[in-house]
């Protein structure tokens, strides 16, 4: 079973140590940040990261949604061992803006299949 750290470093209110987060929780934490970082946010690591928030700048279509899948498939083999059988798409969000992203994968603890979804935008 994984452990991450909880990104809000919430304080445990019996034992008084940061809270983590297990099983799926901590592999969909890690997902969401590897998505959202861009490259050179971890020091001495250059490839973790999306790499897709300068496109969020750019206007929505199926052309930079292409893009983003590409760079977050990229981002997942690279960086995220405990997810396999990653199934990426990413649609425009014709509401408010920006992108949806949907990641399918298999834990490789559980061996059960998780979806990730998560909304891309400037605001």
């Amino acid at each position: 079973m994984y452990k991450d750290l909880n990104p809000t470093f919430t304080v445990h209110p019996d034992t008084g140590d940061i809270t983590v987060r297990t099983g799926k929780s901590a592999i969909n934490g890690s997902l969401t940040n590897l998505i959202l970082s861009t490259q050179y946010d971890r020091p001495y690591n250059s490839v973790p990261g999306g790499g897709i928030y300068r496109l969020l700048f750019e206007p929505a279509s199926k052309l930079y949604a292409d893009t983003i899948k590409t760079h977050v498939e990229y981002v997942i083999s690279n960086s995220e061992k405990r997810a396999f059988d990653v199934a990426v798409s990413v649609s425009v969000n014709n509401t408010g803006g920006g992108y949806i992203v949907n990641v399918v994968y298999t834990d490789s603890t559980t061996g059960k299949q998780n979806t990730l979804t998560t909304e891309l935008t400037t605001r």
